[in-house]
Formats: structure tokens, C-alpha cells, sequence
């Protein structure tokens, strides 16, 4: 899914993944976005993330989405399956208007 910005513009899927490049401490992740201006980051971990790489992590979103983007961020120990067995990295409920 590509993640979709207020003024319609999409962000591929390969570009979102970059932003976690380098992040050691991060292996598993999952983004969700509910609505155009907020996303939803997950990162399934056994330990929690320090408080500069969290940050790290925060400036390379908002440098690809905008800095008025809104990031959640939750720390979880279980991956959710799906029925069919397969994990998505990135979801996105929003459509865009230019189609």
C-alpha cells in the first residue's frame, strides 16, 4: 500500500521502508495509516527502543511525510497474524481523491 499525504501525493511502499534502514534495534515493524495526516508505527520488539532512536526513527518519517504529520508510535511484543499466515508491512484505509 502506499501511504497517502493530505495533497494526494503517494509514497511508495520502498521509500516508507527506507526510513527504518539502519535501525539494528528494529527487525519487525508494521505502519498503518487510519487518515491522511497520521500514521501508526509498530514496532514488535522483546525490549524497548531508546529514546534517541525513537527519535531517529520520528525525524526520518516526518522528513518523507511532512513535519505536520502526525506519527504514533507503540512498542509490542507479538507480530498479529493474518489468516492467510502473511505479514504486511504497511497499511494504508486511505484513498486518494486523484485517481
Amino acid at each position: 500500500d502506499y501511504i497517502i499525504l493530505p495533497d494526494g501525493r503517494k509514497i511508495s511502499p520502498y521509500t516508507i521502508m527506507s526510513t527504518m534502514d539502519g535501525i539494528t534495534e528494529v527487525n519487525k515493524y508494521q505502519i498503518l495509516q487510519e487518515k491522511e495526516n497520521k500514521i501508526k508505527l509498530t514496532t514488535f520488539l522483546h525490549e524497548t527502543l531508546s529514546e534517541e532512536t525513537i527519535s531517529i526513527i520520528h525525524k526520518r518519517f516526518k522528513g518523507i511525510l511532512g513535519y505536520d504529520f502526525e506519527i504514533e508510535h507503540a512498542i509490542v511484543k507479538e507480530v498479529p497474524q493474518k489468516k492467510n499466515g502473511k505479514f504486511q508491512v504497511i497499511i494504508s484505509n486511505v484513498h486518494s481523491n486523484n485517481k
